[in-house]
């Protein structure tokens, strides 16, 4: 399924209006269609939008950015004149003996595609892991916008994350900032000591 909203309803600066879209599009379909969302994946967002469910996405948003001379990282994206060196190893970047300003569109946008396609990996195995979560959380502390989509999520949405969250993982939890308190993990620990501890008899 591919979006058309009658309005802007992709801008990551209206976080709760994205968020509550895409988890009403979810509740509609489930899971008996695929979820395309075109030309905002990148490295630093790919993985919190695969935990909001989105299935799909393509590369038009490493092309925008090597035509506007910027770089991606999972950190962050940067424009080629803000950095002093290339910080990168890819093979593309490697080939590179030159400043990052001198790089031209093609060099800049196979970068792209390789910061993207690893990212890509990153979230299969977190998600084989059964620690996307953490990942998210590490991914959206490089930009304010998704910060604030995943604390509305958490917020408004916690029955749909709730249903999507496996009681037992293997894997280990780690709660390091204000979002990691608010997980499903968390709150459904702390709702259960809640309702179901009894005070031993003296």
């Amino acid at each position: 399924t591919k979006f058309k909203p009658t309005e802007n309803v992709f801008d990551f600066k209206q976080a709760k209006k994205f968020i509550d879209y895409i988890v009403n599009l979810k509740g509609k379909y489930r899971y008996q269609k695929a979820i395309y969302l075109p030309s905002v994946g990148n490295p630093i967002n790919l993985s919190l939008l695969a935990y909001l469910g989105i299935d799909l996405y393509d590369s038009t948003s490493a092309i925008i950015a090597a035509r506007n001379n910027i770089l991606l990282f999972e950190t962050g994206s940067f424009q080629t004149t803000d950095l002093e060196e290339i910080q990168c190893s890819c093979p593309s970047c490697c080939k590179i003996k030159k400043k990052p300003i001198d790089m031209n569109f093609q060099e800049i946008l196979n970068h792209n595609y390789y910061a993207i396609n690893t990212e890509i990996k990153h979230v299969r195995n977190a998600i084989a892991q059964e620690n996307l979560r953490n990942l998210v959380e590490k991914r959206v502390k490089a930009d304010s916008n998704l910060t604030a989509i995943l604390r509305n999520l958490d917020k408004y949405h916690y029955d749909y994350l709730e249903k999507r969250t496996p009681i037992h993982s293997n894997n280990k939890l780690i709660a390091t900032s204000i979002e990691s308190l608010i997980r499903p993990e968390i709150k459904r620990f702390q709702e259960r000591l809640l309702s179901r501890y009894q005070k031993p008899h003296s």
